[in-house]
């Protein structure tokens, strides 16, 4: 089998999404062997290169437009006197957006969000539901004009009610984080849930991805489960940074429980075959920075997996520090 042919044939199979669990651990088991020292075959990489930098400070301060009046504060709130136009409060929301992303490196889907909610099309809010309505319909513009100087959050049980779901999938606002991992829960009623002040986070991201990526993430936990560890530890805190941007942590913990692998051969296959840790990393990229700590196979590490803080790939960290296996995802926030 000639080389590109290889490449091709193993991106398909480390891809395909209808593979059945026991179906992908024999895949995995597969692409594990050291065919490399038995043949003349050598496993290429199969990640695509991901062309999105991570630059999650770029993110916040992109973000951070919601909070000014000169950026997309009116797409969320009521305008501060009756003498504004939709029509004119639109075209100073289009020109922000089109500046404030200008030579920035934000992420694809916060960018599709955005534009979609604004001059129309298919939007996911919160809670991953498909949503078609927003600024970008007709009605919205004739509504306005028959209703001078009211905003579109006025019309209650209506237009109001598309907003306040828009609002709620750019913005953590409490309980949303603590509602997020309640909902969670009830899909792994084998695992036991202490959370710890969620009923504190507020901050903007793209709410649905991280309410996904949160799931998937206690997903993972659940399906290396074992019969003495059931508990899972979900806290938010908030922090501040060197250059003043807030930092609001959310670490998920798998109590007591740590990874049989070395850090080596996680690693590794992240950089190869992808896997859990690949997939979740693509779509956080340029939203927050994700870290996991653990034992593994024994040896207590950082592994930090999106990071721009200039820390090391992995850092040695204090085994009595741990508390299982956790993983810490850091969202920033500029006023």
């Amino acid at each position: 089998m000639e080389q590109k042919q290889l490449q091709e044939f193993i991106y398909f199979f480390t891809h395909n999404k209808s593979l059945t669990r026991a179906q992908q651990k024999m895949r995995d088991a597969l692409l594990a062997r050291d065919l490399d020292k038995k043949g003349d075959v050598t496993l290429p990489s199969v990640n695509p290169p991901s062309t999105t930098i991570h630059a999650p400070k770029e993110t916040a301060t992109f973000l951070s437009l919601f909070n000014r009046r000169e950026g997309f504060k009116y797409l969320t709130h009521n305008y501060d006197n009756n003498s504004m136009k939709l029509t004119d409060m639109l075209q100073q929301v289009k020109d922000v957006y089109v500046e404030g992303k200008r030579g920035k490196n934000l992420p694809l889907s916060l960018k599709a969000l955005l534009n979609n909610f604004i001059t129309g099309g298919a939007w996911f809010d919160a809670e991953g539901k498909k949503c078609t309505d927003g600024y970008g319909n007709p009605k919205w513009i004739s509504w306005s004009s028959n209703n001078e100087g009211r905003h579109p959050i006025t019309d209650l049980g209506g237009m109001e009610k598309t907003i306040q779901r828009f609002r709620h999938t750019v913005r953590v606002v409490a309980p949303d984080l603590e509602d997020i991992i309640k909902k969670i829960t009830e899909r792994f009623p084998s695992l036991n849930f202490t959370l710890k002040n969620l009923d504190k986070a507020d901050f903007y991201t793209n709410v649905f991805v991280l309410n996904s990526r949160l799931a998937e993430i206690v997903k993972d936990l659940h399906d290396h489960e074992n019969q003495e560890h059931h508990d899972i530890q979900v806290e938010y805190s908030l922090d501040i940074s060197e250059d003043f941007f807030m930092m609001h942590s959310i670490r998920i913990s798998h109590i007591d429980s740590y990874s049989p692998k070395s850090i080596e051969d996680v690693i590794r296959k992240f950089d190869s075959t992808g896997g859990f840790f690949y997939e979740n990393a693509e779509k956080l990229k340029g939203y927050c920075n994700w870290s996991v700590e653990s034992l593994w196979d024994g040896k207590p590490f950082r592994w930090n997996i999106l990071d721009d803080t200039g820390r090391d790939r992995i850092e040695v960290i204090e085994a009595a520090n741990l508390t299982g296996f956790t993983h810490i995802l850091t969202y920033y926030q500029k006023d």
